[in-house]
């Protein structure tokens, strides 16, 4: 069984309302759990983005009366460069392998699934989650959230908080966090080795601890 952990990126950013709209838990069929968050995943990351910006927003603003910030929001949706969220995908086996799962084993998942969000939480501090959810169907972990930076008090042509992909998922950072916490093994022999290649070991132990009644 395979585990698969994918940061959105490319293509799958989501970069625009619209992008938020195609994952909305709202918008999507099936039997779902939401852990943090709503239905609606544009108003948790409006209101998100109010909670972590608005106060850096309204210093810069006092300083750059030249150039205000209306709209944080609005500035990061319609640029070219920046993305509103960013998302996380984490899937244990194909649908086609849960099938004949009991019940009871489901939840068992569905544990399984809030514990690796807690991970996610841990090694990723500037990674702030505004939805998670979990599609039981599938069964898969969706995570958005808003990748921040915090600026150096000197550093007076950015906001103090703003939103910054490549520094929250630099792959060395995320490598070394999840080392430091016993979630991955060093392999020097591949270079460039994703997250969800070297993990798969540990989960695939975890599952055949978990899941011994099968019909």
């Amino acid at each position: 069984m395979k585990y698969l952990f994918y940061i959105g990126t490319g293509k799958y950013s989501l970069s625009t309302e619209e992008d938020l709209l195609r994952i909305s838990p709202g918008d999507l069929s099936g039997k779902k759990e939401i852990l943090i968050g709503s239905k609606n995943l544009i108003r948790d990351v409006q209101k998100a983005y109010r909670k972590l910006f608005q106060k850096a927003v309204d210093q810069y603003n006092l300083q750059h009366q030249e150039k205000v910030i209306s709209s944080y929001y609005c500035k990061i949706n319609e640029s070219k460069k920046l993305s509103l969220a960013t998302g996380i995908l984490i899937r244990l086996g194909k649908k086609e392998e849960w099938e004949n799962i009991l019940d009871k084993d489901k939840k068992k998942i569905e544990k399984l699934y809030q514990n690796q969000l807690k991970v996610i939480k841990e090694f990723l501090p500037d990674f702030h989650i505004v939805n998670a959810t979990i599609y039981l169907e599938e069964p898969c972990l969706r995570i958005v959230g808003i990748p921040v930076k915090r600026e150096n008090k000197k550093e007076k042509k950015k906001l103090s908080i703003h939103v910054c992909k490549s520094a929250c998922f630099d792959k060395k950072n995320i490598g070394e966090r999840l080392h430091s916490i016993g979630i991955i093994q060093r392999n020097k022999k591949r270079k460039g080795e994703n997250i969800m290649t070297v993990n798969a070991k540990m989960l695939n132990l975890i599952l055949k601890i978990m899941l011994k009644n099968r019909k």
